[in-house]
C-alpha cells in the first residue's frame, strides 16, 4: 500500500495525451478513492475511463451497494455508516471470505497471511457498528 498520496493531476495528464493520440486505449485512475461517488468525481475531474478502489474496500465490500453510497452521501468511505449492515452481517462477510479464500487457495499458508491483513478491517467495523446500534 502506498504511503504517498495518489497524483491525480499527472493520471489526468496521462489521461490526456492518450486522447490525443486517437488511440482507443481505456485509462484507468488508482489511489485515494474512497467511495463508488467519489470514483465519478475523479473520473469526470481527470478524464479517465474509470476508477480502481482498493484499500477502500477492506472491510467492507458492500462500498458498491448503492443503499451504501446512499447513507454515506459522498463523504467517503465509513464502513460504519451504512446502517443496513449489522455486525452480523460483517462477521457473515468476513466468513464467507475466508471460505472463498481457502477454496481458491487450498492450504497455501503464504496466501492466507494476506488473507489476515484484512480481518482488522471486517472486525473493527463490526465491533464499532455493533456499539452504534
Amino acid at each position: 500500500m502506498s504511503r504517498v498520496p495518489a497524483h491525480w493531476d499527472a493520471i489526468a495528464r496521462g489521461a490526456s495525451v492518450v486522447r490525443d493520440s486517437g488511440l482507443p486505449i481505456p485509462v484507468i485512475g488508482n489511489g485515494d478513492c474512497h467511495s463508488a461517488g467519489h470514483a465519478s468525481v475523479l473520473a469526470a475531474d481527470a478524464g479517465v475511463d474509470g476508477v480502481m478502489i482498493g484499500r477502500a474496500s477492506f472491510g467492507c465490500p458492500w462500498l458498491f451497494d448503492p443503499r451504501y453510497n446512499a447513507a454515506v452521501s459522498g463523504v467517503g468511505c465509513d464502513p460504519v455508516a451504512s446502517p443496513h449492515v449489522s455486525a452480523g452481517q460483517r462477521l457473515l462477510a468476513l466468513l464467507r471470505l475466508i471460505m472463498i479464500w481457502h477454496h481458491a487457495y487450498k492450504l497455501n499458508r503464504g496466501k492466507f497471511e494476506d488473507l489476515r491483513k484484512c480481518f482488522q478491517s471486517y472486525v473493527a467495523t463490526a465491533w464499532q457498528s455493533g456499539q452504534r446500534h
